[in-house]
């Protein structure tokens, strides 16, 4: 349970802080690519949404496993040990995107303060998830209930011409008191859900602009995305920037499918003109419940944005300078995110650190071959640990067995110590060298010490290159009380 509370709680406070850095990137690189499609603009704040999620999830985790296999024979020769390896069993991931060292910062509360904050994160997603599935359960009920619309024989023949300008199949067309303004519902078998007055009150030319809309969200499924965009968004929608972030996506995506919708008529101006008189049409009819799945033809409020869009002088064009823009948003907002995953917030309980700290004071010595050669000496001060570790002469085998093992006088000092249940996480002053037959190269030395028991673990150097063998795990003893 304490595990639990503790992953939701880190994910929460590291969501807070990086959502609004990713927020505030992404508006900054929106504003850049103004000149460029609606649509590339809508796919940047996606990636937003996207990478607002999933790089919290970092400080969740400890450094990714990265190791090979080397021929068999070749030999490596570390001084002061540095080889890539990795404490726990989990799989081998050979990647360098992350071989930086993650920067934490502890942030301790109480039992209590944390059991609240678990309890309300996760009620609050809980809760968002069930209004997501009542949008969804009133939106299907819309859709039930709605009847097949009458159309003229013009009209028919308008909506004729709709259906070959954009190039998409004909979709069903109902009526229903239900929605406001015409609206698409549907992911495999969409339908044009129009408002009862909608065949009566429009023009030909009115109906060709919201029919061509709506047109545009099927060809694009944007059905199907908004309900993906709004499950992604759950474990962060208690944030405003993520507010920000969907309000974006809304105004994109609708500006998008009017640049789809005018480019099939023969004037932008003329398109704005209909969007205004079917706005105000919609602004005068009995008010209804707003789904949160359908595709509404004014749901994302931002008419005034859209029709400066539509009478902007200078075409927008998907042209190849357009296309370097949307490549490096992404290259760019991408990048900021990893910098920003380099740093996070670890959460733990209060009194627990100082417990946590206790557990690995005192000395540790590792022998090879009956003779001690690495020695860690641990204190514990205000639930943090600092200490030294001795200078090691190591020689190591392919399948990553001890060859060789000496101490070598003198000791480097710990600068950082991040205790993960049974683990802790040591970095060093130290620079390591290690020579392989490829070469020599210099590395930050940092070890993963494992409690196996009160006085027994293992010793394991930590970091380095994709393609270094892992070396084994070193037997250490807990030798005398802290010195």
């Amino acid at each position: 349970m304490e595990s639990i509370e503790r992953f939701l709680v880190t994910y929460a406070a590291n969501a807070a802080w990086m959502t609004c850095l990713i927020a505030a990137a992404t508006a900054t690189l929106a504003r850049l690519m103004r000149r460029s499609p609606a649509s590339y603009r809508h796919a940047l704040w996606v990636l937003a949404l996207g990478v607002a999620v999933m790089i919290p999830l970092r400080s969740l985790r400890s450094e990714l496993q990265i190791g090979g296999n080397f021929a068999s024979g070749l030999v490596e020769r570390t001084s002061a040990g540095a080889v890539a390896g990795r404490m726990s069993e989990r799989p081998e991931v050979d990647s360098s995107l992350f071989d930086a060292k993650q920067q934490k910062r502890t942030v301790a509360f109480s039992p209590f303060a944390m059991g609240i904050l678990a309890a309300a994160y996760a009620g609050f997603v809980v809760y968002r998830g069930i209004c997501l599935c009542w949008a969804w359960y009133r939106t299907r009920r819309i859709v039930r209930d709605a009847r097949a619309g009458s159309l003229t024989a013009r009209q028919a023949a308008v909506v004729e011409g709709c259906f070959s300008a954009v190039g998409t199949n004909p979709i069903p067309i109902v009526c229903s008191a239900e929605v406001r303004g015409p609206a698409v519902v549907g992911a495999w078998r969409p339908r044009l859900v129009v408002p009862e007055w909608f065949f009566s009150d429009l023009s030909d030319k009115e109906l060709a602009c919201a029919v061509l809309h709506e047109l545009a969200h099927v060809g694009r499924r944007d059905f199907l995305f908004n309900l993906a965009h709004e499950l992604l968004a759950l474990p962060i929608l208690f944030h405003p920037a993520t507010w920000l972030i969907k309000a974006q996506i809304e105004e994109s995506r609708e500006m998008a499918c009017d640049e789809i919708a005018a480019g099939s008529l023969p004037s932008r101006a003329g398109y704005a003109r209909s969007l205004l008189k079917i706005a105000g049409l919609v602004s005068g009819s009995p008010a209804a419940v707003r789904s949160d799945c359908a595709m509404g033809m004014l749901d994302a409020k931002t008419l005034e944005k859209r029709i400066g869009g539509l009478l902007e002088k200078g075409a927008i064009k998907c042209n190849a300078e357009g296309r370097i823009r949307k490549m490096a948003g992404a290259c760019s907002l991408v990048a900021v995110s990893l910098i920003i995953s380099s740093f996070s917030i670890e959460v733990a309980r209060a009194g627990g650190l100082r417990e946590t700290a206790k557990k690995f004071a005192g000395m540790w010595t590792g022998s090879f071959r009956g003779k001690p050669f690495v020695t860690l000496k641990l204190e514990e001060k205000a639930g943090k640990i600092s200490g030294t570790v001795s200078k090691i002469d190591v020689q190591i085998g392919a399948g990553g067995e001890l060859r060789k093992a000496t101490a070598v006088s003198g000791a480097d000092t710990v600068t950082e110590s991040i205790p993960e249940g049974n683990v802790l996480h040591l970095t060093t002053v130290a620079q390591g060298r290690v020579s392989t037959a490829g070469g020599e190269f210099g590395q930050p030395i940092r070890y993963g010490l494992l409690l196996t028991d009160g006085d027994q673990a293992e010793l394991q150097i930590e970091g380095g290159r994709p393609g270094m063998p892992i070396p084994a795990a070193w037997k250490m003893g807990r030798a005398t009380e802290t010195q």
